[in-house]
Order: C-alpha cells, then sequence, then structure tokens
C-alpha cells in the first residue's frame, strides 16, 4: 500500500513539473527551430519535395495508422532541449475525422498546435505555434517510415517542404514515447515520456489549456 501511495505521489509531481514546462518545449520542437538560425548561415540547398512521394502501400500505411493510434492519451517526462535540460508533457486527443491533436495555450500569448492527421500521401503532422513578438509559423510534415527496433516501433516525419531541414521521430516501447527532433541532421531535442494513466488526464488537460482560453486555429494542409 505504500509503495501505491509513493508511486502516486510521484506521478502528481511529475505531472505539475512537466506540464509547468510543456508550452516552452513544444516551442521549440519545430517553431523556433527555424528562428535559431536567424542572421547565421542561409539554410542548405531545398531537397525534392516530400509532396511528390509515392503514397505509402497499404501494409505500410496500417502500420503508420497504428501507431498513430498509440499516440492517444497523455505522456509526461523529461529531456533535453535549445533550453537544457526541462520536464515535458504532452495530451493528445482523438479529433472526429481520426486526426491525433495535442495543443497548449498559456492565456498570455503563447499557443502551440501539434495534429497528426491524414492526407493524400499517407499521415501528416502539422504544427503551429504562436509567441509573443514573434508571430505565428507552420510547418507541415509527412511521415516516410515506421520501422520496427529492438526496443519497439517508430514513425518518422520530415519537412513537407525541406525534408532535409526537420526531422520528428515518435518512438514507442512497452508504455514509453521517446520524441526527437533533429534541425538540419544535427540533434535538436529529446525527450522521454512515459504513458499517464485515465485519472491523470483531466489535470493534464486543465493545465496545458489555460482557463479562458480556446483551442488554436486548426492550420490547414
Amino acid at each position: 500500500m505504500k509503495l501505491a501511495v509513493l508511486e502516486k505521489k510521484s506521478r502528481a509531481l511529475l505531472l505539475r513539473l512537466a506540464a509547468a514546462s510543456s508550452l516552452a518545449s513544444l516551442a521549440s520542437l519545430a517553431s523556433l527551430a527555424p528562428l535559431a538560425g536567424c542572421g547565421s548561415a542561409p539554410p542548405p540547398s531545398r531537397a525534392p519535395s516530400a509532396t511528390s512521394a509515392a503514397r505509402p502501400e497499404a501494409a505500410e500505411l496500417a502500420r503508420q495508422t497504428a501507431l498513430v493510434d498509440r499516440l492517444i492519451g497523455g505522456w509526461a517526462g523529461a529531456g533535453t532541449s535549445p533550453f537544457g535540460e526541462m520536464p515535458f508533457a504532452v495530451l493528445f486527443e482523438r479529433e472526429p475525422d481520426g486526426a491525433a491533436r495535442a495543443w497548449a495555450d498559456d492565456g498570455k500569448g503563447t499557443k502551440i498546435d501539434l495534429r497528426v492527421h491524414r492526407g493524400e500521401q499517407g499521415w501528416l503532422l502539422t504544427e503551429s505555434a504562436t509567441l509573443p513578438r514573434v508571430g505565428t509559423q507552420t510547418h507541415t510534415l509527412i511521415a516516410v517510415t515506421s520501422a520496427a527496433t529492438s526496443g519497439g516501433e517508430r514513425l518518422v516525419f520530415v519537412d513537407r517542404e525541406q525534408p532535409d531541414e526537420l526531422e520528428i521521430e515518435l518512438a514507442f516501447s512497452a508504455g514509453q514515447l521517446r520524441l526527437t527532433a533533429k534541425l538540419r541532421g544535427e540533434p535538436h531535442v529529446d525527450f522521454s515520456m512515459r504513458r499517464l494513466p485515465d485519472e491523470a488526464m483531466d489535470e493534464l488537460r486543465s493545465n496545458l489549456h489555460a482557463p479562458g482560453t480556446s483551442v488554436a486555429a486548426t492550420p490547414g494542409e
């Protein structure tokens, strides 16, 4: 019984810490990535657009869909980012059209919207971030592969217009989710999270969605 109580307290503490920092770390996934290069060397030349990729075969599309389904729910943990070591939390919820969506709004001008949804060429990840004094940036990534690894399964997305610019990988294993992002081939963020129990969802949702705010507008494909 004592172990159960300690575990419950540990979950609650992890949830509070992670939710407190989730907005900043979500913003660092991609929307702040292009800003990091402002004033430095020009970006590399564009690779062929990923939009020209052929639709995945049925088996591959089914694997991708199964992994998107596994995203649904709350996740909390910690990892590295441009802001240093920090806790991280995210809540993916199902939309009527089958998309998996996570969003956060601090009520002070910072809004993050992540949406994994179906497109003509397969699954897409559209992320939009609004930051005070910076504005709004939106990126659309396309799923290019799913693969089984020794530790589980992974789903990889690349920027639809500049595949070599940004890559985001979602890796699943035994109740764990590892989210990594690479900017121009270099590590950008790396978060390891564990799935939160259903009873923690209301608290996580209230922390991520500031009172008096509304869901950010769904970005267009």
